[in-house]
């Protein structure tokens, strides 16, 4: 019940700020802990820049899409998101020391260094 309530809150918190990147990672790791690795792919998927703007944030951001989309076994999706200039391993492995989730970035620089053929 504790990661539906945070789920709820961050909903409601970005109802009253949609811009906030704080509220918007917190949604992502609550969709997260839920399992809900479908809803991750999705908001990742909309709220990533055009390639050619790559920041720490869509980094961050893209470390999430990628371990969502191996969670499920999306193949295509996990292509289309390694395809992403962000996606090279020192830009993933940045993001999640700049982000302190060794989890998520972990899991994505294993998945970059094992990705299918």
């Amino acid at each position: 019940m504790h990661r539906e309530n945070a789920l709820a809150a961050y909903d409601a918190l970005l109802q009253r700020s949609p811009q906030s990147a704080v509220y918007q990672r917190g949604r992502l790791e609550a969709l997260r802990s839920l399992g809900m690795f479908d809803n991750v792919a999705m908001l990742v998927r909309a709220a990533l820049p055009p390639p050619t703007r790559v920041d720490g944030a869509s980094r961050e951001l893209l470390a999430h899409g990628v371990e969502a989309a191996w969670r499920m076994g999306h193949w295509p999706l996990l292509d289309e998101f390694l395809a992403r200039p962000e996606a090279r391993f020192e830009n993933m492995l940045d993001a999640g020391l700049n982000a302190n989730r060794g989890t998520v970035v972990g899991g994505a620089a294993r998945m970059l260094c094992f990705k299918r053929a």
